[in-house]
């Protein structure tokens, strides 16, 4: 009878390979990651535009309103068979769509008077002093346009027009969106 003795296959060698392979790629990564940091610098802005993130809450709380708005709007123009034909405020309203119409949230955010100013541009005049500021915002293009202003009332008389110069004269300032505009930077 031959007796042959046979040691268990415990998979330690199968093991250390793979702790080897493993420490090999975290060395790889620590070594490569200060060469694949990006470069940024941050946004410069000008005088007149003010980022986001900057803004207070009730001011983010119209923001979203408005993006969802300009969503609606630019699907309803979309669909429009007459080219200049964009909705005006009581049809919005009459669809339910935010901040255009009448309800408790837009009592909170300061009871805006909604304009149509033509060609796509919407006028939002707040009539009380707390919650958002007044906004203009621009619907027709690739991506929304907003301004806003704190001072600005619907008892004022100055006359607002869709200029990019008079409103920055007027103390209008541009929201930028960081993740969208990249030629800022």
């Amino acid at each position: 009878m031959i007796i042959q003795s046979v040691t268990p296959d415990n998979g330690s060698a199968e093991g250390k390979w793979i702790a080897l392979i493993i420490g090999c790629i975290l060395l790889i990564a620590v070594v490569g990651l200060p060469y694949h940091q990006s470069n940024d610098e941050g946004v410069k802005l000008e005088s007149h535009q003010v980022l986001i993130t900057d803004l207070a809450q009730d001011d983010l709380a119209m923001i979203a309103e408005l993006r969802l708005a300009y969503e609606e709007i630019y699907d309803i123009q979309a669909e429009s068979t007459k080219e200049s034909s964009w909705p005006e405020i009581a049809y919005l309203a009459d669809e339910w769509l935010p901040p255009f119409v009448q309800d408790q949230s837009w009592e909170r955010r300061g009871m805006h008077q909604w304009q149509h100013l033509g060609s796509g541009v919407y006028l939002g005049l707040k009539t009380k002093q707390e919650g958002a500021a007044s906004f203009i915002f621009n619907a027709k293009g690739d991506d929304i346009e907003l301004w806003l202003n704190s001072d600005v009332m619907s008892t004022s008389s100055d006359f607002i027009s869709w200029n990019e110069s008079e409103l920055i004269q007027q103390q209008w300032v541009q929201v930028i969106f960081p993740a969208h505009d990249s030629h800022l930077n």
